[in-house]
């Protein structure tokens, strides 16, 4: 069997051999490759040790032909090296793989190894002597254990996976799958697989989903949970004396379901309890790759491993299985009963994570046991050979070989000496018939060279022989017409088949013989020479449709590339490069001479024409090129993913921005020609991109609405399911002043009268609100268009009303000259009621302010108030603040009060803002650089902070108040005094209320090792002052109600309760009486879905239209390729996420629909993130992209 194996290896290796030198640059490559020094090869071994690239262009060529030969021996290194194309290949038609297995089946016990060896064995009675038969076979029958190790995996990829059969199996729904041989110790065979689930192409938004939605990511721990086991059944007794059964339970003993489902958990369990765990020893693979330094002796496969209690879902949306051993291996129970061996099964769960994984398995599955050192020392060991053997006087009967054999056989023989002293063994050479099967190859050099041939025909095409890319399998000369490539079959395809892209045709096109040809079979174009005597067959089914592999550098920088640590970088001239390949292989080469004539001016016309073309392809072509554009990817990804599992940093630039912060002088120039037509400006998306575009994302609504409403019935009832999208066309998205009227709500007006309104805004946030400055705002507003006739000013209710300024100075004249605390109370107690207990508590902080009016800061004369004010919802917590709000104000002090709260609807309750803007504290709590002069001046007369919704607080941000605190009020931090050095602050909430988003809440326990939580603690146990508000004010007309609240509160409620609570569940959001009521949704998701719906019937039940917006998409500065690419469709998709995405692509508006602010803009006047309010109109920018389209929807 080894003589036939190496006669085999030589055979074949000598063909190649002569193929290659019967090429016609044959004979320049045999001069280049015999000018070659010892030298030359020396100084490439020294690159090779030093991990640099070979830069010698005739010791490249040399290498390639080796791998040329090797290609064509079976189970050469050369042959393992084409499997990462493949795998790559795979990865462009089916997207990220799901899992990744290793297969060990075991030859030494399993029977089905004796039955192909044609061995029988009498029962049991010799156990013994059996097993000794067993070990053996399998030992002295390579052919027995290659069947065998074939069998089994078929059997697992076609029995237990189902893959591409249509059926689920073990692990889903699986579409393929791509399996590695390799071998282990002692020879034996075993398996590494990725696995590819239907559908694999929403991993990209999995992450995002898992962090959203609750109940997909209940269903993806449970789904895991069933195929994924990383601990045993501790119930299952292990006895070490009693042999594993060789085979798994029978079903056709008389059983129920249940009980056959036991007795297979108890197997599989017994199995992995056997054969999955770890040895607490390790083992000598364990450390194979270990750095000889101290405290580097971790084992490599991660063992032990931590413990996980219960699966959960952390913070960047990554799935932890439970783990109840530490030492145990992944397992599927499938796998463990049918295999009775160790096996490996692990979940790729995200985009970042599959792009590392798959870099590290197309290095590792498809690694080659011949280096190109070795290549290159054997091929110096061969040059000093010939050397010697041409000075050699007398030559010896070998020097005379060497002379005889020439430089023709020289990569010949450097094969043949690599594969005679590679190690095989039996297994290895039975197993060589059972090769995994190849895929199409297309090489992109000559694909460049054909695009540009075609584009630039005037441009002398690159003709070396001596580069690395001289010598590819397809040759190509400018003036040829006979075909000898892929390529030109493409090129004369026929009218036919004109609309299919390379990558398509290479697909699904074959050439076929036209004695064999159907009726169904194409003509190629008559000037093809072989155009008489051949067709061209389109794939009819799923099995004949071609996986594509790439042969060759994917861009003609990628050595320069590689040779850059931390990834492939993204400059210009290599995103431009990238682009000519995707050109070339996703647009009809005919339409290409067309496209690019446009751009002859550019300088990287190839990315730019790409930018513009590919939101225009179809679907599945969109999808292969991004999954192209993965596969440079995946190397960065690999790097990069570290640093994602550390950072999770979001901008602050878009959080919280106060108008405040705004510059004059930002404005476009001012312009007075409005009534021109405003039509579509951006230079991506054509009027007839943004309707393809809209029609999509209003089918993803509709899909999404239909799922959702099987959780939440009331969303879909009374509504019209089937009703028909409008159609749209082009000119619904060119609107002038003619064609918009006061009906639909949109209007235009001059840039002046924006910047105008953009100044008033400013100034409201800026002044403080005194009598003659009110009556100053209030006309001048009334003397401009400020208005504009648009629900009678928007702005001008919220401000200071001249009835009021005259009530506060008759208040101020009655307090007199010496004003005491419960004057104060009296007096704030005419306009705002005040119950007993609220009075004290207003009275004690009146007490303190006038105590220390004139030393607020000077520590050495007054006491820190730290005061805590609790109580349940109801109880007026909210009135305290207002109440010393307006005494203050009478003592002409209310500059002295800062409110603050978590949230911008809850600042907005209480008429302040949130800490956040107001300490200047970014949403990652981190402060970049000096704090802001902004701040500084907020706080320089500040003695009284209140902190309501103290729920929401979390340790960690209460030590980072105080920090920003005693920054912004210049305080040494070594202050025993906190918060700056206020003479008072107070925390009001309700702890049984809204917890905190990210840390601990205020009574909690600090995290482990976490310092600001410890901070965060000890400032919070300062507070030893609490008073609790207990008189019930809100519900005091309705005992039953708040009784029912109150057993709520205390996890009491009664059936009747519950019965009451049913009477009030709606059967329908669009009920009248629910109109312009206020839902509160669970999920972001379900929120939007409300919001259309509800938009929707506003619309319909008052016979108006609705305006559809399109969001302006401003470009990101990064150096990730698919970042900087556009595609209309999930760009406007986006719906609102925060700071993150803070306005939606799309934009539904109609007129006096009810709105809430999403974002602070002039927190003086209430307009800030939570507020809610009516949407009386909108005005277009004219100096802006107004692009927008109605929907026109009849009245039901």
């Amino acid at each position: 069997m080894y003589l036939a194996y190496d006669m085999l290896q030589l055979r074949t290796s000598s063909l190649a051999n002569g193929l290659l030198i019967q090429r016609q640059k044959w004979k320049s490559t045999t001069d280049d490759i015999a000018d070659l020094t010892e030298d030359q090869l020396l100084d490439a071994l020294k690159a090779l040790e030093e991990h640099r690239k070979i830069e010698d262009p005739l010791i490249r060529r040399l290498l390639h032909d080796v791998e040329s030969i090797a290609t064509r021996v079976p189970g050469s290194f050369a042959q393992k090296l084409k499997l990462r194309a493949e795998i790559r290949g795979l990865i462009i038609r089916y997207g990220m793989p799901a899992f990744w297995i290793t297969i060990n089946p075991s030859d030494l016990r399993n029977p089905l190894v004796l039955i192909l060896a044609g061995v029988q064995l009498s029962g049991d009675v010799f156990a013994a002597a059996n097993s000794a038969i067993r070990e053996t076979t399998a030992t002295s029958n390579p052919v027995a254990v290659a069947e065998f190790f074939h069998h089994v995996c078929k059997a697992i990829f076609e029995g237990l996976l189902a893959s591409n059969t249509g059926h689920v199996g073990i692990l889903g729904d699986v579409s393929n799958h791509y399996g590695v041989v390799e071998t282990n110790g002692r020879g034996m065979l075993h398996l590494h697989a990725l696995i590819w689930v239907r559908g694999n192409l929403r991993f990209r938004t999995l992450r995002k989903r898992v962090l959203e939605d609750a109940a997909f990511a209940a269903s993806m721990i449970s789904y895991l949970e069933k195929i994924i086991i990383q601990g045993v059944d501790e119930n299952v007794p292990l006895d070490p004396e009693v042999n594993l059964p060789p085979m798994p339970p029978s079903a056709r003993d008389v059983q129920s379901d249940s009980e056959f489902h036991l007795r297979l958990s108890y197997d599989s369990n017994l199995v992995a309890r056997r054969k999955q765990v770890h040895s607490k020893h390790h083992f000598a693979t364990c450390f194979k790759y270990r750095v000889n330094n101290p405290g580097k002796d971790s084992c490599r496969f991660g063992m032990p491993r931590d413990l996980v209690p219960s699966p959960r879902v952390d913070q960047l949306g990554v799935i932890h299985l439970a783990r109840n051993h530490a030492w145990i291996n992944p397992w599927n129970p499938a796998l463990a009963s049918c295999l009775r061996s160790n096996h490996d099964v692990s979940w790729i769960p995200t985009v970042a994570k599959s792009l590392s994984l798959i870099y590290y398995i197309t290095n590792y599955a498809a690694k080659d046991d011949v280096s190109p050192w070795q290549m290159v020392a054997k091929a110096a060991l061969l040059k000093q050979s010939l050397e010697k053997a041409k000075v050699a006087d007398p030559p010896t009967e070998a020097d005379q070989r060497l002379r005889e054999r020439g430089m023709n056989n020289f990569a010949l023989r450097c094969f043949n000496s690599l594969a005679h002293d590679r190690e095989v063994s039996g297994v290895q050479v039975a197993s060589t018939l059972l090769h995994l099967p190849s895929y199409y190859s297309v090489n992109l050099w000559w694909l460049r060279q054909y695009i540009r041939a075609m584009t630039h025909p005037q441009q002398p095409q690159t003709q070396s022989v001596s580069g690395p890319l001289g010598e590819e399998a397809c040759t190509y000369k400018a003036g040829d017409t006979a075909p000898v490539s892929l390529f030109d079959n493409y090129k004369w395809r026929g009218r036919h088949l004109a609309s299919f892209t390379f990558f398509e045709y290479c697909m699904l096109v074959r050439m076929r013989d036209k004695q064999r040809a159907t009726a169904t079979d194409f003509d190629f174009d008559s000037v093809h020479p072989r155009y008489t005597t051949h067709k061209q067959r389109l794939a009819q089914k799923p099995a004949h449709v071609a996986t594509v592999t790439f042969k060759g550098l994917l861009t003609q920088f990628q050595t320069a590339e590689d040779s850059i640590s931390g990834g492939h970088p993204a400059t210009e001239a290599i995103l431009n490069d990238v682009a000519e390949i995707l050109l070339g292989l996703f647009v009809p080469w005919h339409d290409l001479f067309a496209i690019l004539g446009q751009f002859t001016t550019e300088e990287n016309i190839y990315s730019t024409v790409w930018a513009i073309v590919e939101p225009t392809l179809a679907p599945h072509n969109r999808e292969f090129a991004a999954n192209i554009e993965l596969l440079r990817k995946s190397k960065e990804d690999c790097q990069a993913d570290a640093k994602l599992r550390t950072s999770a940093r979001l901008d602050d630039d878009f959080f919280d921005r106060h108008i405040a912060d705004l510059e004059e002088g930002s404005f476009d120039s001012e312009s007075d020609e409005h009534d021109e037509v405003f039509q579509i400006q951006s230079e991506d998306f054509t009027a007839e991109t943004l309707i393809a575009a809209y029609h999509t994302v209003r089918q993803a609504w509709s899909r999404e609405l239909t799922i959702t409403a099987h959780r939440i019935p009331a969303l879909l009832q009374g509504t019209a399911q089937g009703r028909n999208m409008p159609h749209i066309n082009p000119r619904q998205l060119a609107f002038s002043t003619a064609s918009i009227n006061d009906a639909l709500g949109v209007r235009f007006l001059a840039t002046s009268v924006l910047q105008n309104w953009e100044r008033r805004l400013k100034c409201l946030a800026s002044t403080k609100e005194d009598a003659s400055t009110a009556e100053e705002l209030n006309s001048s507003f009334q003397l401009d268009d400020f208005d504009q006739d648009i629900g009678q000013g928007v702005l001008q209710p919220m401000l200071v009303e001249s009835d009021v300024v005259h009530s506060l100075q008759d208040r101020r004249s009655q307090l007199g000259e010496n004003p005491t605390a419960a004057s104060l109370v009296s007096l704030v107690g005419q306009d705002i009621p005040l119950n007993k207990k609220q009075q004290l508590v207003v009275m004690k902080i009146l007490s303190e302010a006038l105590a220390w009016a004139d030393h607020p800061y000077d520590s050495s004369r007054r006491k820190q108030l730290l005061l805590c004010i609790t109580g349940e919802g109801g109880t007026g917590k909210s009135q305290i603040p207002k109440a010393i709000l307006a005494a203050m104000d009478l003592l002409e002090r209310k500059d002295e009060i800062m409110l603050m709260a978590p949230t911008g609807a809850a600042a907005d309750t209480i008429g302040g803002n949130t800490y956040h803007t107001s300490l200047g504290i970014s949403i990652n709590r981190l402060r970049k650089g000096a704090m802001a002069s902004r701040v500084r001046r907020l706080w320089t007369q500040k003695t009284i902070m209140f902190i309501d919704e103290m729920s929401m607080l979390d340790l960690t941000m209460l030590s980072v108040i105080n920090n920003h605190c005693m920054i912004a009020r210049s305080l040494d931090r070594s202050s025993p005094d906190l918060f700056g050095g206020l003479p008072v602050v107070i925390l009001m909430g309700d702890f049984l209320q809204f917890p905190p988003v990210r840390g601990p809440a205020l009574w909690k326990e600090p995290r482990e090792g976490n310092d600001e939580d410890v901070n965060g603690q000890m400032i919070w146990h300062r507070f030893k002052q609490v008073i609790i508000l207990d008189e019930q004010m809100r519900q005091s007309d309705d005992p039953s109600f708040y009784g029912l609240l109150t057993r709520a509160r205390r996890a009491a409620l009664t059936q009747r309760d519950v019965e009451r609570l049913n009477t009030k569940v709606i059967s329908s959001l669009l009920e009248p009486r629910m109109e312009c009521a206020t839902a509160i949704a669970k999920l972001n998701s379900v929120r939007h879905q409300i919001n259309r719906v509800q938009i929707e019937h506003f619309a319909i039940t008052r016979s108006q239209s609705i305006c559809i917006f399109p969001a302006e998409h401003s470009r990101i500065k990064t150096t990730n390729p698919t970042k900087t690419r556009l595609r209309a469709e999930d760009l406007l998709q986006q719906p609102d996420q925060g700071t993150k995405i803070p306005f939606p692509g799309l934009f539904l508006y109609t007129r006096d629909m009810p709105a809430v602010i999403l974002t602070n803009i002039c927190s003086r006047i209430g307009h800030v993130n939570g507020a809610i309010g009516t949407m009386a109109g909108v005005v277009l920018d004219p100096t802006g992209k107004s692009s927008f389209f109605r929907k026109y929807l009849a009245p039901t």
